[in-house]
């Protein structure tokens, strides 16, 4: 990959499974598994989920999510228990804390893998887009994408791209 000049400010990169082989990787959707505090998930969307359910309590979800067998059905199931079962306290408490589970699950997934963290470094400049409707507050969200940027510019301070 290193024969790839990384992007300009003025590309618009929406991080999606479906992309590229290069930046595609960077979905949640990725089935790469990934070690968060000694425990080995799926994906960084089974991650994500589990997290979510640990954070509020709820135990017998985390076990479901992770033996859930794509990072789409972890998706469903954390979805579908959070809108049906948790109450509006437990929700606004997981959207306190939100931003540091995605922190912390995007940060060990670029520091896994070489590959993720060369291609998010090809991003360069670019504005990354990663939405998710959330259907408990009616509308999309680009946590991903600005977690992904601010991770991409402690990286290219570290290595010096800036």
């Amino acid at each position: 990959m290193s024969d790839i000049e990384p992007l300009g400010k003025e590309y618009l990169l929406v991080i999606s499974k479906n992309q590229s082989p290069i930046f595609g990787i960077l979905s949640t959707f990725t089935e790469r598994s990934i070690k968060i505090d000694g425990r080995d998930y799926k994906s960084p969307e089974h991650a994500i989920q589990a997290l979510r359910m640990k954070l509020l309590g709820r135990t017998g979800k985390v076990q479901q999510i992770i033996k859930a067998k794509t990072p789409h059905q972890a998706r469903r199931c954390g979805d579908s228990h959070f809108q049906k079962s948790c109450s509006t306290a437990e929700q606004s408490y997981w959207y306190q804390h939100q931003i540091e589970t995605i922190i912390k699950v995007l940060w060990a997934y670029v520091t896994q893998y070489q590959q993720v963290k060369e291609s998010l470094l090809l991003t360069g400049q670019a504005s990354l887009i990663s939405f998710h409707q959330d259907k408990t507050r009616g509308h999309r969200e680009n946590i991903e994408g600005l977690v992904y940027t601010a991770i991409r510019s402690k990286l290219q301070l570290e290595d010096g791209r800036n």
